[in-house]
């Protein structure tokens, strides 16, 4: 995937830190390095040179869009297996600047805000029902490209992706079809963190995170995975998109018309970066403020 395009960059890059002295086992160093391509280091801990040497890869593979992944070690730290991802792109059809204007934008408790909002007549692949409004922009060389999903007026942001599914989400992509539109697509830059501890225990993994997790396989040590971090940065303007991210997680010892159709996202939507062959998604969000520009 990153070389399928020359105009865009794609960097996935992962990582494994563990405590210098920590008993690890070859063969789990061996198929990280072979098959995941992955930098492998021991690390003492208790330097001070520890965090910043964690965090300077960070902000290396993620082009300093997310510059930082970890705030300290905890005494029991055993390792830290970190991936990073970095795409940047133009639009297959840029935004003229001159054209980008401040707009209403609704938010879903009913006050507006003002935000920069680009213009332009692009070809497309779209698809609308009574339930949604769906544009697909390419990046170049429709190699990659961005697919907006906007609730129609009846419905929310909250209601649409409580019920989305990977069966409604392939129904939506193979109803899209080629057009010729105009859209008004907001600007809009934003990061994003979260702990994921929670929502991936929800999904069956709990016994990863507890004393019953078994990684033998990494290390006789007993071990089980006290947290995961993910940090996302996404931008989003008149020449294209700019994204990255970032997920710790950290393993411890136990202890065509003549009038265009018009698209407007003026309301909360989902946006998705995909490959457009395989259907492969790399980000997928929720934009419901773009004038909020931190975390």
């Amino acid at each position: 995937m990153p070389q399928l395009d020359p105009n865009t960059t794609l960097n996935i890059a992962n990582s494994i830190w563990y405590r210098q002295g920590a008993d690890v086992l070859p063969a789990f160093i061996a198929v990280n390095t072979n098959s995941y391509k992955a930098k492998v280091q021991a690390l003492d801990f208790n330097s001070a040179s520890a965090v910043p040497t964690i965090n300077n890869w960070v902000n290396t593979q993620t082009n300093g869009k997310i510059p930082t992944i970890l705030n300290s070690i905890p005494s029991n730290a055993f390792m830290y297996l970190i991936n990073a991802l970095y795409f940047k792109s133009t639009w297959n059809q840029p935004f003229t600047a001159s054209e980008t204007a401040p707009e209403t934008f609704y938010l879903a408790n009913g006050s507006t805000v003002q935000n920069p909002f680009m213009h332009g007549a692009v070809a497309a692949n779209v698809y609308h029902d009574s339930n949604v409004s769906i544009v697909e922009l390419p990046y170049s060389n429709k190699k990659y490209s961005m697919v907006i999903v906007e609730p129609s007026a009846t419905s929310t942001l909250k209601d649409l992706t409580a019920g989305l599914d990977s069966a409604k989400w392939a129904n939506w992509m193979s109803s899209l079809s080629s057009d010729k539109v105009q859209v008004s697509l907001p600007k809009f830059s934003f990061s994003y963190n979260i702990l994921l501890n929670d929502a991936l225990k929800s999904l069956g993994m709990s016994v990863a995170f507890s004393e019953l997790a078994d990684f033998s396989n990494i290390s006789p040590t007993k071990l089980f995975i006290s947290a995961v971090q993910h940090k996302t940065f996404v931008a989003v303007d008149e020449t294209g998109t700019t994204a990255a991210a970032v997920t710790s997680v950290g393993v411890s010892t136990s202890a065509a018309p003549v009038d265009p159709v018009s698209y407007t996202f003026d309301h909360p939507f989902i946006f998705v970066i995909r490959e457009m062959n395989t259907g492969l998604i790399l980000f997928a969000g929720e934009v419901n403020n773009p004038t909020l520009k931190g975390q």
